[in-house]
């Protein structure tokens, strides 16, 4: 039955597919803007007041993008555009008759959007499916990111050269953004057109306004990338870029190990840690602690990266979280080198899978793992999008970590204009001094937006092993989906997943495997006109089913969720989570804690969550969630708070805290007392002296491991490609008592510092 239900949805879409009208998907509400070449040079103050300025057009048909989509903006907007050889410049005034203007904080490459600050969006390639995103508050903080899958996604750590200067004027502001065009790629010919998209951001009101207008109805209108306004460039001449970024750190660590004989904790100390590349200590240390990456622009469209003994010292540590469901959790991935391709390399799946998850590279049973070097080629040309990565790993004996090679190949083709595309994807991963792995995955995907509502997408995966025999062998996963996505009325998400048993993509992550999955998500959204406070009302029905596949198709686990929400145009937002059946069956038992242990058996629950959000427009806005439900058994009450903010513009604060109490069956312990205690607090602090020089603080507790970890970083960027890094981490030990011999107040302990300067050549294609 399962089976033949999937294969008519598969026909469907098959169906839908080839005969469906390929609209072409763009913002016909605005003309193309011809953006003027300047002859005279502009005066990079922040001031919009240079003769070339005045003789530029100027836009100012802005409208809101939040809170009411497409409503009528309070205050005027306005910006000019200009070009050179070199740059593209960007003249925005914002009018504001308050003077009244809020600035969160000072420090580079954070976002807030609780802050008077300017929004510039370039679709480069003009794809309608990704766009370059430069963003600056009134203080000239800067913030870069891109933007993919035509505004659902974003890597907020993509960094490129680029500058903005921001003055105050009598009746409001003014900033000026300088684009370098070799911070861009596009399609080289003699009329270049590239997609364009501005916000403004009005904390003062929780306003966001955006150019230019848009079709009724869409969704994510601020970062929606196919609703951009075209701009055309005549006579560009892309530039190539050549950057030589080499490093050199120091460092010291301390690690309390047991003496010989058990009786108690000894430091060792090492400074200038070794990755043994050589077998001599002195020059071990020296080049262990150097390396070099150089990007290379090999042609107008493509690029050439190039790192070795590749370093990721000042990368911020991991977030401690508490697991509350019997599958692993994928941490993000935080080191700037594989951030940087990230839509380029990846091939994401619903269900948690992704085919290509750089932590496999450089970590290992805990230990990082001294990277040797790699290349990566990424580029767009004719539609065609390609990413290429091949890194290979030193490996550590002592601790069982084998050398290995990564080795991945994305290929994606832009189609019929609207954001469409397909894929085609390939990674490998095995070790190069032993023949334990060998793991091969292969991929293809389809998604259609079939207008600027309904899209479709299909997905086709397989892995192979070293010791699998047959070609396809249980070893796939097909993924279907439907959905349709508005900022009113109805929005709808269907999908269906099969994963085979033997599915196992080694250079990715997967989050179970042998099942099958069916999930949709129901909404209907509807605006309130006529009310100074309320916005809009939400009410949305969820439901997901899930049979294990590698036996005889049982329904291993399912819920229902209801979730209504109401809307403040303030920001403030309140909604509920009614789950009134869910069901779990796990098929072995599951050790939550180191003493409770909760047995393989059919479970049926339920329970709510209530989620306060409160305004925006306040210098600390929270989240506040209480839960109460049943929990395999047990009866579950917790609460969560999250704070993020600024308290000035120099000093931002965030705190994170999470209480969960569980009080399951007597049975379930091995100790005879089944009450399961979480509290889990994270506390981050950034003093940011001016845009160049800040500091960051992390403090993480949580009650299961009792133990206090921190990371120290000071940052110093006198400017864009010299970086200078201090990193202090020590991990402290609570409840020093708990073993024998007594615990150490200090684990353990390291401290970095890392310099780094980039060195660049340009050459005109």
């Amino acid at each position: 039955m399962k089976r033949c239900c999937l294969k008519k949805l598969c026909l469907g879409l098959t169906i839908l597919i080839f005969f469906t009208v390929y609209a072409q998907a763009q913002n016909d509400l605005v003309a193309p803007i011809k953006v003027r070449r300047t002859v005279t040079s502009i005066t990079f103050d922040g001031k919009c007041n240079d003769q070339a300025w005045r003789t530029a057009e100027e836009y100012n048909e802005f409208v809101q993008g939040k809170p009411v989509p497409g409503g009528i903006t309070q205050s005027r907007t306005s910006f000019r555009l200009l070009y050179d050889d070199q740059y593209f410049y960007v003249g925005v005034t914002a009018y504001d008759s308050t003077g009244k203007y809020f600035i969160s904080n000072l420090q580079r490459d954070k976002f807030y959007n609780n802050e008077d600050a300017i929004g510039v969006m370039i679709d480069s390639y003009n794809d309608k499916f990704h766009s370059l995103i430069f963003y600056a508050n009134l203080a000239g903080s800067r913030f870069d990111a891109e933007i993919t899958e035509n505004g659902s996604d974003m890597n907020p750590d993509y960094n490129t050269f680029w500058d903005v200067k921001t003055a105050v004027v009598n009746d409001g502001y003014e900033m000026e953004f300088r684009i370098p065009f070799s911070s861009l790629r596009f399609k080289q010919q003699e009329v270049v057109t590239m997609g364009f998209k501005i916000f403004r951001q009005m904390p003062r009101t929780n306003e966001a306004v955006v150019y230019p207008k848009f079709p009724a109805n869409l969704n994510n209108v601020i970062n929606r990338v196919n609703s951009e306004a075209e701009i055309i460039f005549s006579d560009l001449k892309a530039i190539t870029p050549i950057y030589i970024i080499p490093y050199v750190k120091g460092n010291f660590t301390q690690v309390q190990t047991l003496d010989a004989a058990s009786n108690s904790y000894k430091p060792q100390q090492d400074y200038l840690v070794r990755n043994y590349f050589s077998k001599k200590e002195v020059l071990d240390k020296l080049i262990s602690n150097m390396g070099v990456d150089a990007k290379i622009g090999l042609s107008k469209n493509f690029t050439l990266d190039v790192t070795a003994n590749t370093d990721f010292a000042q990368a911020e540590a991991d977030n401690r979280i508490i697991n509350f469901t019997r599958f692993n959790v994928n941490l993000p991935e935080k080191r700037q080198f594989f951030l940087e391709a990230n839509d380029y390399l990846n091939f994401l799946m619903p269900g948690g899978f992704s085919l290509f998850n750089s932590r496999n590279i450089g970590i290992g049973n805990g230990f990082i793992i001294p990277i040797l070097g790699g290349a990566r080629i990424t580029g767009k040309q004719h539609g065609w999008q390609l990413g290429m990565l091949n890194m290979q790993t030193q490996g550590l004996k002592n601790v069982q970590v084998p050398a290995e090679n990564f080795g991945v190949f994305h290929l994606r083709k832009d189609l019929y204009g609207n954001g469409s595309y397909c894929s085609a994807f390939f990674a490998n991963r095995m070790t190069t001094n032993t023949k334990d792995l060998r793991n091969q995955t292969v991929a293809f995907d389809y998604f259609h937006r079939l207008d600027n509502k309904w899209s479709i997408a299909a997905n086709v995966c397989a892995s192979k092993d070293l010791e699998q025999k047959k070609l396809l062998d249980k070893n796939t996963l097909l993924n279907v989906a439907v959905f349709r996505e508005v900022s009113f009325g109805y929005s709808n998400f269907i999908t269906y997943l099969k994963s085979g048993e033997h599915f196992n993509p080694a250079s990715g992550f997967y989050v179970d495997r042998a099942f099958d999955m069916a999930y949709m998500a129901h909404s209907f959204t509807k605006q309130i006109k006529n009310r100074k406070k309320l916005n809009w009302w939400d009410i949305s029905l969820q439901a997901m089913m899930k049979w294990r596949n590698s036996g005889n198709y049982h329904l291993e686990s399912s819920f229902y969720t209801l979730v209504p929400s109401l809307n403040f145009k303030n920001g403030m937002n309140l909604q509920a989570k009614i789950t009134p059946y869910s069901h779990d069956n796990p098929m072995y038992d599951w050790q939550i804690s180191n003493d409770i242990i909760i047995p393989a058996q059919l479970y049926a629950m339920y329970g709510n969550e209530l989620v306060f959000e409160s305004p925006k427009n306040i210098r600390l806005p929270f989240v506040l969630g209480v839960t109460t439900d049943k929990f395999y058994n047990g009866n579950r009450v917790a609460t969560s708070l999250s704070v993020n903010g600024s308290i000035n513009k120099h000093l931002a604060w965030q705190g994170i805290y999470q209480y969960n109490h569980i009080q399951f069956p007597h049975s379930y312990s091995l100790q005879g007392n089944a009450v399961y205690v979480s509290h889990l607090l994270s506390m981050r602090l950034n003093y940011a002296w001016n845009s160049k020089l800040s500091c960051n603080y992390l403090l993480q507790y949580d009650n299961g491991s009792k133990t206090f970890g921190s990371n120290f970083r000071i940052r110093y960027n006198p400017k864009e490609g010299t970086d200078l890094y201090i990193v202090y981490n020590p991990n402290l030990n609570t409840a020093l008592q708990r073993v024998s011999p007594e615990l150490p107040r200090v684990a353990q302990q390291a401290f970095i510092a890392k310099f780094s300067k980039t060195f660049s050549m340009k050459s005109r294609v």
